[in-house]
Order: structure tokens, then sequence, then C-alpha cells
């Protein structure tokens, strides 16, 4: 189970907005998934091959080749921030620090 503040973390990271009831319900979901994680810690993967995928050979391999990228221009037309050749983007975790500081 995860305490009432880091639900508050996870809801307000992922932008989520939600009623008292949802709240719960996420809170019971999340501590099934830990739970669940920590029943699967007891299981005995030592023999277990961690490269469960296939193979990767030569052939399923694209050439490396340089191309031609998009231009300042072109970047420009789709960016709503642009400055400096990098995107400006809203802060997020700075706004999130600071007012967990302010409770």
């Amino acid at each position: 189970m995860i305490d009432d503040k880091t639900l508050e973390m996870v809801l307000y990271l992922s932008r989520l907005e939600v009623s008292d009831q949802q709240k719960l319900n996420f809170k019971n979901q999340i501590g099934d998934i830990l739970n669940y994680f920590d029943l699967l810690k007891n299981y005995d993967t030592s023999d277990v091959n961690p490269d469960l995928g296939t193979e990767v050979s030569e052939q399923d391999l694209r050439p490396d080749q340089i191309q031609k990228g998009f231009s300042d221009d072109d970047v420009k037309s789709f960016a709503i921030h642009f400055e400096e050749g990098h995107f400006q983007v809203p802060r997020i975790l700075e706004d999130f620090l600071d007012n967990r500081e302010e409770e």
C-alpha cells in the first residue's frame, strides 16, 4: 500500500484530477501492483536466461547512414516556443517541488 502523500505526487505528476473514491481505488490498485511485485521477488530466477527475446542478427539491423535532418526553420515552424536552437517548455518539476515546500 502506498501512503497518501505518494499517491498525491503520482496524481500530480500524471496530471490527473480524480474524486476521493477514485483516489481510494487508485491507492488500492497501486498497492495490489506493488504487492504482486513483492510476491515475484520470492521466486528464484537464477536459472532463467534474462534474454528472453529473439536473437538479433546482422541482417535484422538497418545500416547506419547519415541522413539530413530537419532544419532550424522546419523545427521552428511546428514548435510553440523555440529559442536559441532549443525548445522552451514549461517548468513542471520545479513547480511541483515549490508547491510541496509551501505545504
